[in-house]
């Protein structure tokens, strides 16, 4: 009998499962009208999305849609306003279509209001920035008087039009922006948003907890980030003369394996870093401080090689490995011959890294970050059966004990663990997401998990046992 070679085994698994899409793609950014200034509206998203000043959407109505433009847009909220008509508190909106298309003034004279007050007429757009989803940051233009280029960041902007046509108009006043800034303004201080304040508690938990967040990082933090990952792989290329880049949106595949093996397997990556964000409430592209570097080799014997040579690691035994420390997170493994297997452990212990580089390089106790890892391995791979696999013998192992064998409270790894810890901590998840991203926050920012529970869940650790129990049939579970 003939055997297929992995990328179409591994193609025949994507085809057999449609669940890899759900994960991965997510469904039209939506959100609801939460308050109504003049013309101006306040949106919040029913899920984090990657919405920029420019992106336009539509108000839902019994019997119509109306069309709107986002004016202003921060990571608590979006401000939209649609021309001739007053919308709603508790309105819908969604957001379908693309943004303003700057580039039909290219070459045309604009009058730009500043979000300081100034006013520059004349300008003349020269070209349009774009960040890494295609969608515009800046314009490029000219000064009409001196002739020199200068560069507009949108966010900066409160006001574009052209021959009299509002091309954007951002919701902020101008004049009373600049009035503030110069101590001319009477009016009370700017209150911080819900999530700013959340942020500031944040951090002054971690602060007191001797944890350092992970620093804002700029796009030019990030490029750096990426050559310097490319620089260390071309020292490995010295050895490993067939290791070559594939990069996609997400990751540097940096692997001996065959371009068609790192399309299919890119494609799991990607899938899996959508879902942690979605998850984890954050914009993706976000959770890194680059792109994750992952090393997949086509045969063992030189992942072994470079586990002793580069991590002086003896990984005999191991498919893969997750290495981190307080600057640097990377994966390395090589391919299993069960293509849904080998997808399972690449989406686990790259899960890892994406824990590792969420808010504070600060780890969580090792049961919530292995139930962690199996559980989106689960979500992203459903064609695999190792997670279900680990949580039989995790029931079993309830069954024979009544107990969970004091999970929460150890650090080592018996039999059952792995299934009772995935089984947990998808209860957790679906109890309420929000709570248990709070739970996660707290942990990251030095938390203990007996005083985060309580805090994000309203429980204590024995009424969290007791409560996962009965949702399993052992109403009588003991830690």
């Amino acid at each position: 009998m003939k055997t297929l070679p992995f990328a179409g085994r591994l193609l025949g698994c994507l085809l057999l499962i449609a669940g890899l899409a759900s994960p991965a793609q997510a469904d039209e950014p939506t959100g609801e009208i939460v308050e109504v200034k003049g013309p101006f509206f306040k949106i919040t998203l029913a899920e984090p999305a990657a919405l920029k000043v420019g992106a336009q959407g539509e108000i839902q109505t019994d019997d119509r849609t109306i069309p709107f433009l986002i004016t202003s847009a921060s990571d608590a909220y979006l401000v939209g306003r649609a021309n001739g008509y007053e919308a709603q508190v508790g309105q819908k909106v969604r957001f379908a279509e693309p943004p303003i298309d700057f580039t039909r003034w290219v070459g045309k004279p604009l009058e730009v209001i500043l979000s300081t007050g100034r006013q520059l007429d004349g300008v003349v757009l020269k070209e349009v920035a774009t960040d890494e989803a295609g969608l515009p940051k800046a314009l490029q233009v000219e000064m009409p008087d001196s002739g020199q280029s200068a560069r507009l960041s949108l966010s900066t902007i409160a006001k574009i039009s052209h021959a009299g046509e509002t091309i954007l108009e951002a919701a902020n006043d101008p004049a009373a922006d600049a009035a503030e800034r110069n101590g001319d303004d009477k009016r009370p201080a700017r209150r911080m948003s819900a999530k700013e304040e959340k942020q500031a508690r944040w951090l002054e938990l971690a602060k007191s907890n001797k944890i350092s967040p992970w620093p804002a990082f700029t796009d030019e933090d990030r490029e750096a980030d990426i050559e310097n990952e490319k620089k260390i792989a071309a020292e490995l290329k010295k050895q490993i003369p067939n290791l070559a880049l594939h990069e996609t949106k997400y990751f540097l595949l940096f692997s001996t394996a065959s371009e068609n093996d790192l399309e299919l397997i890119s494609r799991y990556l990607d899938a899996m870093h959508v879902f942690v964000s979605k998850l984890y409430r954050v914009v993706p592209m976000k959770v890194f401080k680059g792109k994750l570097p992952v090393y997949i080799f086509s045969q063992k014997e030189e992942f072994l090689l470079h586990e002793q040579t580069v991590a002086n690691n003896d990984a005999t035994g191991f498919g893969g490995m997750c290495h981190w420390d307080k600057n640097r997170a990377y994966y390395t493994c090589y391919i299993l011959k069960n293509p849904a297997d080998f997808a399972h452990l690449l989406v686990n212990q790259t899960s890892f890294a994406e824990l590792w580089a969420y808010k504070s390089h600060h780890n969580v106790p090792v049961w919530f970050r292995q139930g962690l890892a199996d559980y989106i391995a689960m979500e992203v791979v459903p064609a695999s059966q190792r997670t279900q696999k680990s949580r039989q013998e995790g029931i079993e192992a309830m069954q024979k004990s009544g107990s969970l064998n004091g999970l929460l409270d150890r650090s080592d790894r018996q039999d059952g663990d792995y299934g009772n810890s995935s089984l947990l901590v998808e209860y957790l998840i679906r109890q309420d997401n929000i709570k248990f991203v709070e739970l996660l926050d707290l942990m990251k920012a030095g938390m203990k998990f007996d005083e985060a529970i309580q805090k994000s869940y309203g429980q204590t650790k024995e009424e969290l046992i007791t409560a996962f129990g009965r949702s399993i049939g052992f109403p009588d579970l003991r830690p």
